[in-house]
C-alpha cells in the first residue's frame, strides 16, 4: 500500500528525523511512503513554483492508497493536502 505523508515541513528540515522514523515504521509494515519534502523536493534540493508543487502533490495524493496526516502542527500545506 503508498502511504503519502502529510506533515508540516520546515526550511531548515528540523523534523526530518521525523519523517524517518513514521517511514522507517510504515515500510517496517510493508508500505511504501511517499512525502513532499523528501520525494519531490529532495530535501531543498529542487524547487517548485506553488501551483507545479501543488500539482505533483495532489498527484502523489491521487496515486495513493492513504493519507496519514500528522497534526502535532499546523501548516498551510498539512491543511491542503488533508482537504484534498
Amino acid at each position: 500500500m503508498q502511504v503519502f505523508l502529510s506533515i508540516k515541513h520546515h526550511p531548515d528540515h528540523r523534523n526530518r528525523s521525523l519523517v524517518a522514523a513514521i517511514t522507517a515504521v510504515l515500510d517496517g509494515l510493508g508500505h511504501r511512503v511517499v512525502n513532499v519534502a523528501r520525494d519531490l523536493e529532495q530535501w531543498g534540493a529542487r524547487r517548485f513554483p506553488v501551483h507545479e508543487l501543488m500539482a505533483r502533490t495532489f498527484a502523489l495524493i491521487d496515486t495513493s492508497d492513504a493519507v496519514l496526516v500528522e497534526l502535532t502542527e499546523k501548516g498551510v500545506g498539512v491543511g491542503i493536502e488533508a482537504g484534498y
